[in-house]
C-alpha cells in the first residue's frame, strides 16, 4: 500500500455538523502529522442558541490506520475536485435539513465543501466515518431544542 500522507506536511481536517435549528452543533477535527501520529478533537455545543457551552470537549489519539482510512475515503469520494457548494436542484435546498461542512488543509492546499445531509453523496462515507465511527458522536442522541437546556 502506498502512503497516502505527505511526509513533509501535517494535515488538518475539520467537520462541522449543524443539525436542524436548536440542535447541538458538532465540530470534529482530525490532525495527521508527518510521522503518522493522529489526534482527534471533538466538541459538541449544548444547543443552537448556546453553541459555546460545551457538553462534549475531548481530545484523543487516533490509530494511524484509521487516519489513513479517512484520507483514503476522501480520495475515493473525490473530495478535492468537489465544488464548494453543490448547485441547488429544481427544488432548491431542503428547509430544515442538516448541513455538513468539511474543510481540509493538506500540503498547503485548502478546500472546503458545504452540503445538506441529503446532498452528501459520495462524501457520506468519509463524513460518517469521521464523525460517528472515529469521533464516536451519536447524532441521534444529542438534545434538541428546549430539552437541551435541562
Amino acid at each position: 500500500m502506498t502512503a497516502l500522507l505527505d511526509p513533509e506536511h501535517p494535515e488538518a481536517y475539520r467537520m462541522i455538523v449543524v443539525l436542524r435549528p436548536y440542535n447541538s452543533p458538532v465540530v470534529v477535527r482530525l490532525r495527521l502529522t508527518s510521522i503518522g501520529d493522529a489526534e482527534c478533537v471533538v466538541k459538541v455545543g449544548r444547543d443552537g442558541g448556546h453553541p459555546y457551552i460545551l457538553t462534549v470537549n475531548r481530545a484523543f489519539e487516533v490509530p494511524r490506520l484509521d487516519g489513513i482510512k479517512f484520507v483514503s475515503l476522501l480520495q475515493d469520494a473525490k473530495f478535492w475536485s468537489e465544488p464548494v457548494k453543490k448547485p441547488p436542484g429544481p427544488r432548491g435546498v431542503p428547509v430544515g435539513d442538516e448541513s455538513w461542512m468539511l474543510e481540509c488543509n493538506r500540503a498547503g492546499n485548502y478546500h472546503v465543501v458545504l452540503r445538506a445531509v441529503s446532498e452528501l453523496g459520495a462524501l457520506k462515507d468519509p463524513a460518517v466515518f469521521l464523525v460517528i465511527q472515529l469521533a464516536g458522536v451519536d447524532l441521534r442522541s444529542l438534545p434538541v431544542g428546549p430539552a437541551a437546556e435541562k
